[in-house]
């Protein structure tokens, strides 16, 4: 699979509790204001991404992941096995994509990858609907879940205000900032 960052330990940010962050690399879609668009392009090593988080991720203290991109659908086989391997970890598997649901659901690949997730956030950010949400980019992106548990802890965490937490890797000197940046609702 084709990754950009895996990062642990973030806590209510993509998503509620102390997280296991995903980010893919590759994307068709060109969102206006991209929130990553330096994950459009595809380049980058095909990971053993299982294998790496056996080896790297202390899973005791993870209580949910977030998988984000890019766009993880496209490289769903690769997904499928991912979140197969994480439910065995945790039941709170939050999945970010740029299609809706409805699009997703016509491949039947999509709909294995449904059943091992908790929830699904679908459809492009629209800059123009960006309300300050803290989960989703803009209004037009929905909340899909498929374990009714984790809806009130999803929704309610959604209500709260946007605080993206900046992560500096030294050895790279590469900064990132982990969530939704707030942004100015003047104008939109």
């Amino acid at each position: 699979m084709i990754i950009a960052y895996i990062i642990p330990d973030i806590k209510d940010t993509l998503g509620p509790n102390n997280r296991l962050c995903i980010w893919v690399k590759g994307c068709k879609k060109h969102c206006k204001n991209c929130l990553s668009p330096e994950l459009r392009a595809f380049a980058g090593n095909d990971l053993d991404v299982i294998t790496f988080l056996e080896d790297n991720v202390d899973f005791s203290k993870v209580e949910g992941v977030s998988i984000s991109g890019g766009e993880p659908f496209l490289q769903n086989n690769e997904l499928l096995d991912l979140v197969v391997y994480l439910e065995s970890k945790t039941k709170d598997i939050l999945i970010y994509s740029g299609y809706k649901y409805e699009e997703l659901a016509k491949d039947p690949i999509n709909r294995l990858i449904f059943k091992h997730i908790a929830c699904l956030i679908d459809g492009e950010y629209l800059y123009e609907q960006d309300k300050n949400e803290k989960l989703k980019g803009s209004l037009n992106q929905r909340f899909i879940f498929f374990r009714k548990e984790f809806e009130n802890l999803y929704l309610s965490l959604n209500k709260k205000e946007r605080q993206p937490i900046p992560i500096i890797f030294d050895n790279e000197h590469l900064y990132l900032e982990v969530g939704l940046r707030k942004r100015s609702t003047k104008n939109v």
